[in-house]
């Protein structure tokens, strides 16, 4: 789940983690982390977005 007080600044969150996933070679091992740490370390804010992945490879999809 990511938060942001704009669609504009949730756009660009999501890039930033996408980017930063790919730029550090993250694979699925951390995918569950991740996704535990993105629930429970965000601040609730206007725009949300949420969606359901099983491995990276979908992350990237979606």
């Amino acid at each position: 789940m990511l938060s942001a007080r704009s669609e504009k600044q949730l756009i660009k969150i999501s890039r930033n983690l996408l980017d930063f996933i790919q730029k550090n070679g993250l694979t699925n091992e951390v995918l569950e982390s991740i996704a535990f740490t993105l629930q429970v370390g965000r601040d609730p804010m206007e725009e949300r977005l949420a969606t359901v992945v099983y491995d990276m490879k979908d992350l990237k999809k979606n």
